[in-house]
């Protein structure tokens, strides 16, 4: 490290710039992380300011008291170098959408939530044709799920560019299964399919075999001509002379005598992405129809304005009588009562804004750009907001419903919740307990599960959580229990096996249960945790 300028400082105006020095120049170091090959100093302060996992890991009560080299094996150094840069200069540093997805990784396990959005917005502007599939397997292991339908959009649309790309060559195959599954594909016939497994197949390895049938036995062969068949799929090896003989027949008459090969489709159906006709709406009363089109996504009715006169007035009449809210397709926030959400991506924000006109009512952006973009169109704008990411928040509460729970066998789980970007689960189960009088007895068993599928072997996290079961009853209180605990990879689950008697939370005067459904409550309080790996998605940060 060469020695530095006297007064280096009065070289920057700015209290930024000086902080940059400081990462480029590692002066004043007093930490290291080996990332692959390479060293990257650090600052401990600057480091515990913005993340809570450095602070646990400098300052916490298990914190480093030596002086060696931190290892990171789970990033690599360009996206541990683009963090670093983001937490001393609030820049993001990327160059391309794989670059993104790692950050993204980097940002997710350090709990720096700001530059979680900052990639998620990066990824969402650079997203087509060419790293569409790349992306939909990133959203897939993030659970990022308004992403991902974008991403499945995208390829419905672009089908025919994505099978050609040669980056469609690289996808994983149960992703080349999951698009050839979709009923919607725009390509010209399944020739465009088969053309991108007979590619794939030149990369493969010898245990994909099987894998490839399973994705053969998704391309609609009886929707070809006899031709089409013939020039084309029949002459691939992937076939066998009775395996052509057979699917020929089957497309020349559907009454052949020879079965189609195991696994294959036997649909004739051409992919379309063509909706069915509204004509039909139009005879309906207005009652009807406007309870019809309560549960038609937004997006579909106003790109669908132009299929006659009578249903573009009909969609008029119904937009101007409805509060409308707007905002981007990736997101997943919903905070505004009585307001439908119209989900759209920023190429087609204008042309939806200038068709809604004085009906839009509220907005949720991610970017100053798309604000501007509405309200020159949007007249009656009252309300508009920055999204926020909140995985890394502190603490949480969120409820599950237990259906049909008098019949209730097994244990049941709720959906995720994140709170420290760990997953948390509530779990739900009848058991048997043993009464004052040695009695067996059925008792609800009710358990709070966090990070359960991580793989790491020496994750930790401590939490409170108040376990609570909600009384129908606008008069009762939920009745609760507490606990302290720390979960770790060993003890992922706790909770109360005897939570409450079985005949206690069927008891109507109670209130517990409603419709033959219960409802339970958490709210926990988790401290950063320690060791959390992220090694299942090494690929998108490489």
């Amino acid at each position: 490290m060469l020695p530095e300028p006297h007064d280096w400082q009065l070289q920057y105006k700015d209290l930024k710039p000086r902080v940059a020095h400081l990462l480029q120049s590692g002066l004043w170091s007093d930490c290291s992380f080996l990332v692959g090959s390479e060293v990257v100093p650090g600052h401990k302060l600057m480091l515990s300011l913005a993340s809570p996992v450095f602070e646990a890991m400098f300052y916490g009560t298990i914190a480093e008291t030596n002086n060696q080299l931190i290892p990171v094996t789970d990033i690599q150094p360009k996206a541990f170098k683009a963090l670093l840069e983001y937490i001393y200069t609030d820049k993001l540093n990327v160059s391309c959408v794989v670059n993104a997805c790692g950050l993204y990784y980097g940002a997710k396990k350090y709990m720096l939530p700001h530059l979680m959005k900052k990639c998620l917005l990066y990824i969402l502007s650079s997203l087509s044709p060419n790293n569409v599939c790349c992306v939909y397997e990133f959203t897939k292991v993030f659970e990022v799920h308004g992403l991902l339908k974008t991403c499945k959009q995208m390829i419905q649309v672009n089908a025919s560019e994505v099978l050609k790309n040669s980056n469609f060559e690289e996808v994983e195959l149960s992703t080349v299964l999951e698009v050839f599954s979709m009923e919607r594909l725009r390509v010209s016939s399944e020739l465009e399919l088969f053309a991108a497994v007979d590619r794939r197949t030149r990369t493969l390895s010898e245990d994909g075999d099987q894998k490839i049938r399973n994705v053969l036995g998704k391309i609609r062969f009886l929707t070809l001509t006899p031709q089409q068949f013939v020039e084309g799929p029949a002459k691939s090896p992937l076939f066998t002379k009775d395996e052509v003989l057979s699917v020929l027949t089957n497309i020349v008459s559907s009454n052949s005598h020879l079965p189609l090969p195991d696994g294959f489709s036997a649909c004739r159906v051409p992919r379309s992405l063509l909706a069915g006709s509204a004509e039909g709406m139009l005879n309906m009363e207005e009652d009807c129809w406007r309870r019809v089109l309560n549960y038609v996504p937004l997006r579909d009715i106003i790109l669908s304005e132009r299929v006659s006169r009578g249903w573009q007035k009909m969609v008029l009449v119904y937009l101007s009588s409805i509060s409308i809210g707007i905002l981007p397709s990736w997101a997943l926030w919903r905070h505004v009562p009585d307001v439908r959400w119209l989900e759209v991506d920023s190429s087609s924000l204008e042309l939806c804004c200038r068709k809604l006109g004085a009906s839009l009512e509220v907005a949720c952006c991610a970017s100053e750009q798309d604000l501007k973009t509405i309200a020159e169109q949007c007249p009656n704008l009252k309300q508009d907001t920055e999204m926020e990411y909140d995985e890394a928040r502190s603490e949480a509460t969120f409820r599950y419903t237990v259906q049909k729970f008098r019949s209730l066998e097994g244990p049941v789980l709720s959906p995720p919740c994140y709170v420290r970007n760990l997953p948390w689960k509530i779990r739900v189960m009848p058991r048997q307990a043993l009464d004052s009088d040695l009695l067996k007895r059925k008792t609800l068993g009710f358990f709070l599960k966090c990070n359960e599928k991580n793989e790491s072997s020496s994750w930790s996290c401590n939490a409170m959580a108040e376990l609570r079961l909600i009384s129908h009853k606008p008069d009762c209180e939920p009745f609760f229990m507490k606990m302290e605990v720390l979960f770790c990879s060993k003890k992922n689950g706790w909770g109360f096996p005897d939570f409450m008697k079985w005949d206690d939370v069927l008891d109507p005067e109670r209130g517990y249960i409603k419709d033959d459904a219960i409802t339970v409550e958490v709210h926990v309080t988790a401290q950063a945790p320690h060791g959390v790996s992220l090694d299942w998605f090494r690929r998108a940060a490489s």
